[in-house]
């Protein structure tokens, strides 16, 4: 069964997140004051550990395979959001 999951992210550089394999993520924006991650998970298929990591505007990018998820600007910092895969 497809479901659209919200999950609260806590503002660190780097956490793990449980997704189902063939996630799809949709948007990271805030809500009330916190920022939150929404994925489009089929619910019956594993569960595997997602890195999602943040980087400030002027940090050096590790050369892994990330995707690009959102970039959100809160209280005069700019966040960038990326998942590994």
């Amino acid at each position: 069964m497809i479901v659209i999951h919200k999950i609260e992210l806590e503002i660190i550089d780097r956490q793990n997140i449980d997704l189902s394999s063939g996630f799809q993520v949709l948007d990271i924006q805030l809500q009330n004051d916190k920022f939150v991650l929404w994925a489009k998970l089929d619910i019956e298929r594993d569960v595997k550990n997602v890195p999602i990591v943040c980087f400030f505007t002027g940090e050096p990018l590790p050369l892994n395979e990330m995707i690009y998820i959102k970039t959100i600007q809160h209280e005069g910092l700019v966040y960038h959001f990326f998942y590994l895969s």
